[in-house]
């Protein structure tokens, strides 16, 4: 019985530490308000700051210097309608990522659910950007910091044993973060061509904190508390190139393409587990996490002075996603891994328009296709109930001498069913966007 005990906490524990990096994912739809309302579109426009995001050819259209600020508040709500699992360990998934396994099963005795009750999750997140540029005769140098991931998943459920009514409790926290530092320059080598390049330093964090108690009064023999935690963080480059090509005084075509990176996590993890100590233990581990390369390109019409269309289609390349631990001192629940996820390519869909009013006000909108890259069989409130998302985008700017002001809203939301089991996935987005040139 001890040694079937041991091999179902380390497991659980294993695919624990492994679920951190994916939990509640969520890539937002670029920087810049402007952009963003207009369906989260730019790189064939990419005329503001936020082109060290965009296309950095399109900094050769800015004259003299700038600098500007981005605030996105994305609410995220992932829906799972067969919760958390906590059914018995030989039906556990690694693929879906089970954090919970039953312990008792004992009829007439003790009979825990097979699944925590609680169906939905919210992330909710601060996405800050600020950037500036400076025009050096032919060249354009322009730089800035930008948080285009970052998720945050707060989970907890309590659910009763079904046969001495036993308090089960679940808990479970994750929090991703990844930081873009960015230098840029620009150049325009032809009247109607630029080029442009960028380095990107990219800064990851990861947090887990997973919990689980079964407390009975009528038989205390019983109770039993489970936990692992994890923090790590690292460094990785990519870099970037663009390229803006002015085909008409009306019409401009761009591309982009940023490399990607494996950034390199380190921290340390540590296990404990009440009625098996001999999985209990504490050790630095590394874990290598894909930051997914990415190319598009996109067009800018302006058939009269006062409208603007845009388009804008990107791949990620998300087909190297894989769980990638090493530990020091492995053993008991802390076991290396290392296998392929699965995950497919995506390609967004983005268009988008904006209508100049008068001199100072312009009102814009947009829609995009946002497919998952996540497969059936890991879809799950612990890893990431991702859908096939459609996305709606609306916003007002404001413009005086040297003062723009753009606000945006984005909502999106998706459905899909595998194995009997409902994903929905709904996303609320807010921001705002200040730049000042001179």
């Amino acid at each position: 019985m001890k040694k079937v005990l041991i091999s179902m906490v380390v497991g659980i524990f294993v695919m624990g530490q492994a679920s951190l990096v994916f939990a509640d994912g969520y890539e937002g739809p670029g920087i810049g308000r402007r952009h963003v309302s207009m369906g989260g579109t730019g790189i064939g426009l990419a005329d503001d700051w936020t082109a060290i995001y965009w296309n950095p050819a399109g900094l050769t259209q800015l004259e003299g210097s700038g600098i500007g600020a981005d605030l996105a508040y994305p609410i995220v709500d992932q829906y799972d309608s067969n919760s958390i699992f906590n059914g018995n360990f030989a039906d556990m998934s690694k693929d879906r990522n089970d954090v919970f396994f039953r312990v008792y099963n004992i009829p007439g005795v003790a009979v825990e659910p097979a699944q925590f009750s609680k169906t939905k999750v919210t992330s909710k997140v601060l996405l800050p950007s600020f950037g500036g540029y400076h025009k050096m005769g032919d060249w354009t140098l322009a730089g800035g910091m930008y948080v285009q991931v970052g998720s945050t998943t707060d989970w907890e459920d309590t659910v009763q044993d079904t046969v001495n009514g036993a308090e089960i409790k679940g808990s479970y926290l994750s929090e991703l973060g990844i930081i873009v530092n960015n230098f840029s320059i620009a150049r325009k080598i032809l009247p109607n061509l630029s080029l442009g390049a960028g380095l990107n330093l990219l800064y990851g964090k990861t947090k887990l904190e997973v919990d689980k108690s079964y407390t009975s009064a009528a038989l205390p023999a019983l109770n039993y508390a489970t936990s692992a935690a994890s923090d790590a963080d690292g460094f990785a480059c990519e870099w970037m190139a663009g390229i803006l090509y002015k085909v008409h005084p009306k019409l401009s075509i761009g591309g982009v393409y940023r490399s990607g990176a494996d950034i390199e996590l380190n921290g340390s993890a540590k296990v404990n587990h009440s009625i098996v100590p001999a999985v209990n233990g504490n050790s630095n581990y590394t874990q290598s996490f894909p930051y997914a390369s990415t190319w598009g390109i996109g067009l800018a019409f302006r058939p009269i002075k006062k409208l603007l269309f845009t388009s804008d289609w990107t791949r990620t390349d998300w087909t190297k996603m894989r769980r990638e631990f090493d530990y020091d001192s492995p053993g008991g629940a802390l076991q290396d891994e290392n296998y392929d996820l699965d995950w497919v390519v995506s390609d967004r869909y983005h268009f988008g328009g904006e209508y100049n009013l008068c001199d100072n006000w312009a009102v814009r909108g947009g829609f995009y296709l946002d497919p998952s890259p996540v497969p059936d069989k890991g879809a799950s409130l612990t890893l990431i109930a991702d859908t096939d998302s459609k996305a709606y985008t609306c916003g007002i700017g404001y413009n005086n001498k040297n003062l723009s002001i753009d606000l945006c809203y984005v909502f999106a939301e998706g459905k899909r069913e595998a194995d009997g089991i409902v994903y929905k996935k709904r996303v609320n987005d807010i921001g705002v966007t200040f730049t000042y040139g001179w």
